[in-house]
């Protein structure tokens, strides 16, 4: 994989900017192979003058009522795609720890729910319940 990467980089000019955008992705790998991929990208990115990374992910679901749906399907996912979906980080910090650790110089986690939560009163979405957070990682090159 990191020698797919570097390969497919080489192609790009080197004196414009970068934007990884991954989708339906990142779950499917282990964490090891996450951390890899990670920091090939941060590597690869560093020959770029502006290198932006970004991708959803799947965090573990904390609302019972979620972890009764979530989890299921994360195994029926598993089965019929022959691999492996997992769920994994409690807390959006942690997300953030991992792609910093991998090389990153600044990592934003958003939780896309709660700016459509920002007009109701409803005070059930929070960090810990959101389905889907986005990760922003930069390179400072």
């Amino acid at each position: 994989l990191s020698d797919q990467l570097h390969q497919a980089f080489e192609r790009l000019d080197k004196n414009r900017p970068v934007l990884v955008l991954c989708e339906g992705l990142v779950n499917y790998f282990s964490l090891e192979q996450l951390d890899q991929f990670w920091s090939t990208l941060a590597s690869v990115g560093r020959s770029f003058p502006h290198f932006i990374y970004v991708t959803e992910f799947y965090p573990k679901p904390h609302q019972q009522s979620w972890q009764y749906i979530l989890e299921p399907a994360a195994k029926v996912l598993k089965y019929l795609s022959n691999s492996h979906f997992n769920l994994y980080f409690d807390h959006p910090d942690q997300l953030k720890q991992q792609l910093l650790k991998c090389g990153f110089d600044q990592v934003q986690v958003d939780i896309p729910v709660l700016r459509l939560n920002t007009q109701s009163q409803d005070n059930s979405l929070s960090r810990s319940n959101a389905l889907m957070w986005l990760a922003i990682a930069q390179l400072n090159t």
